[in-house]
C-alpha cells in the first residue's frame, strides 16, 4: 500500500497502471511473474527490490501512456 496526494504525478502513474493491467491480462501475469522473481531473489533492501521493477515499470508504463491515449483513459474521476 501507499500514500501519495491525489495531484502527484506518481498517483497517475499508480492508477494507469493499475487500469492497464487489468485490461492486459497477459502483461498482468508478466508483474505477477517479475515479483514473484523479485521476491524470490536475495535483497539487502527493499529499495534493490525496488530498483530491480524499475526498468519492466519504465518501459511498462510508457506503453500503459499510448495505451491511455488510444483508449482516452483519464485518472480523473467519472
Amino acid at each position: 500500500c501507499h500514500v501519495r496526494p491525489a495531484d502527484s504525478p506518481t498517483w497517475r502513474d499508480a492508477l494507469l497502471l493499475r487500469d492497464y493491467l487489468r485490461d492486459n491480462p497477459a502483461v498482468s501475469g508478466d508483474y505477477a511473474r517479475l515479483k514473484r522473481e523479485l521476491a524470490a531473489a536475495p535483497h539487502d533492501s527493499v529499495d534493490d527490490y525496488a530498483e530491480a521493477k524499475t526498468p519492466w515499470m519504465r518501459f511498462t508504463l510508457a506503453t500503459a501512456d499510448a495505451w491511455a491515449d488510444r483508449t482516452g483513459w483519464t485518472s480523473a474521476p467519472t
